[in-house]
């Protein structure tokens, strides 16, 4: 009678979450741990929804609680360190993984994570230290031995690495793993002809796989084989549609632009499946109306981001559009935005303003004007030299600039920003409207906060003609992409291009309208 009621109650709560009710998936796994106290999926299940909702001090607080009642077993301890993981505290996340590693020393996934949060953390030496101890243990287990190998290559160790996966082929040559961690190895030291070489050794065993086919995609578009590229994304995204690959395309997308403006021949003899056209926004996208019912690209297609960082740019993918930006994956100011926009991005892509400067070893540049702003460029120090990034930021940077001129003077668009780092104050939203007033009377800012009592998510303002001001429930901060509320910007951002439309009709009351709604 005891189990019963006890699996009748799981499935409720169970219920509940799949049909996407968290709150009420909450409620009834209180009601189980409440009458089973001893139940560990009741702390369990709820922590990880609690971690969902960013309820961070609750998620320890059960989870917590779960370590000391179930003492016996590594789940509890693997559920609390994964919820520091989650909050990204990388000190508090190895503090608990180690104690996982202390608690049950033959839980092998233990000494993985705890290598991989120590890596994060930038204790590189520490990870080495615990995997290679881990490795004399557990020989056999290949998940450790590929945490030994993506050690090396994290630091930039390249020499290291390549041993490492060489080595851990010889043990288990019929695991994935080995060969897309060594052409992985490979194209990140200019090396993407032999990491073709090393994939094709493998291609009629792993032809199927989801993991060895993304590592042959990434390969042709880092040798600029862009037709190539294409048919091999498109295969993937074909046979897994549940990958999200939407930063991998977004990126081919950027970089296939950039070299047909570059004068690429390869570049520019390829054609986009029409599915990635539609992504890039290569259609015609003019004619589309407000009050239209666009769909969530082509929603996302009629916006722009101005900064500040990532955020709205991964909405905009999150709803399958990628169109370029200066600002869309940059970091700048509301005080520089304003600076920038009166001057009119005046100087952006000279090379007297242009700095690049290389974010790890091994890793990506970052570009940007002295002045005002950076951003990402995605381009890697294993494929250009120094010299080689700064004269692609500048030609990006010239390219991006008079695109954003061409597209504020039309003031078709809604240009968006929030800020990264603290409240917008009243002070920097007044000398950012003066900005654009000033330089481009016609375009439309929209300025982004979180939502309060009078202000709740969703709801979208016109302060005037050509500023609204819309609210979302949260801003994803430095948490992961997973914590960024994509139908809240959603919601936002049609009911902005709603407003948007009506007031350029000169339909007040209808304005008015919606933004009472």
């Amino acid at each position: 009678m005891v189990a019963a009621s006890i699996g009748d109650l799981r499935e409720r709560a169970r219920e509940a979450f799949r049909k996407g009710d968290r709150l009420a998936a909450l409620d009834q796994w209180m009601r189980l741990r409440n009458a089973h106290p001893d139940c560990l999926d009741a702390y369990l299940e709820p922590g990880n929804i609690l971690v969902s909702l960013r309820r961070f001090g609750e998620a320890d607080q059960l989870l917590g609680d779960a370590v000391i009642r179930f003492p016996d077993g590594p789940a509890a301890s693997v559920a609390y360190a994964m919820s520091a993981h989650h909050q990204r505290d990388w000190t508090e996340a190895c503090r608990r993984w180690a104690e996982v590693c202390a608690k049950f020393p033959d839980h092998q996934e233990g000494f993985v994570r705890l290598g991989e949060t120590l890596r994060v953390a930038q204790r590189f030496e520490e990870a080495d230290e615990v995997l290679a101890q881990a490795l004399t243990r557990f020989p056999e287990y290949s998940g450790l031995a590929a945490a030994f190998a993506q050690s090396a290559q994290a630091r930039g160790h390249w020499d290291d690495a390549e041993k490492r996966w060489n080595a851990f082929r010889q043990r288990f040559p019929e695991h994935v793993a080995g060969w897309c961690g060594g052409a992985e190895v490979l194209r990140n030291t200019g090396k993407s002809d032999q990491a073709e070489e090393l994939l094709e050794q493998t291609a009629e065993r792993f032809r199927s796989d989801p993991s060895f086919l993304l590592q042959r995609a990434l390969n042709a578009t880092r040798r600029g084989d862009w037709p190539a590229a294409f048919e091999r994304w498109r295969h993937l995204k074909t046979s897994y549609p549940q990958m999200n690959l939407g930063a991998h395309i977004g990126e081919l997308l950027t970089s296939w632009r950039f070299a047909r403006g570059e004068g690429d021949p390869l570049a520019l003899s390829a054609v986009p499946p029409p599915e990635f056209a539609a992504l890039a926004g290569l259609e015609d996208s003019s004619g589309l109306q407000h009050g239209a019912a666009l769909t969530g690209r082509e929603l996302m297609m009629q916006f722009e981001s101005l900064g500040d960082h990532c955020e709205f740019g991964l909405v905009q993918r999150h709803f399958g559009a990628e169109p370029l930006g200066l600002l869309r994956w940059s970091g700048i100011s509301p005080h520089n935005l304003a600076l920038a926009i009166a001057a009119r991005f005046e100087g952006v892509g000279e090379a007297n303003h242009t700095y690049v400067k290389l974010g790890a070893p091994g890793g990506e540049y970052f570009a940007g004007d002295k002045r005002w702003f950076f951003m990402h460029t995605f381009l890697r120090s294993s494929e250009f030299s120094e010299e080689q990034a700064f004269r692609k930021a500048c030609q990006r940077l010239y390219y991006l600039r008079a695109k954003l001129l061409e597209d504020l003077e039309a003031g078709n668009k809604i240009f968006v920003y929030k800020k990264h780092r603290g409240e917008l104050t009243e002070a920097e939203l007044a000398e950012l409207l003066g900005a654009f007033q000033s330089a481009f009377p016609r375009a439309t800012l929209l300025v982004v906060r979180v939502g309060n009592s009078q202000h709740p998510p969703e709801h979208v303002e016109a302060i005037s003609p050509y500023l609204l001001l819309g609210y979302i429930d949260k801003f994803s901060d430095q948490l992961a992409a997973e914590y960024i509320s994509h139908d809240c910007w959603e919601r936002m951002c049609r009911r902005a291009w709603n407003i948007a439309g009506a007031i350029a009709r000169g339909d007040e009351a209808a304005s008015t309208t919606l933004c009472e709604a």
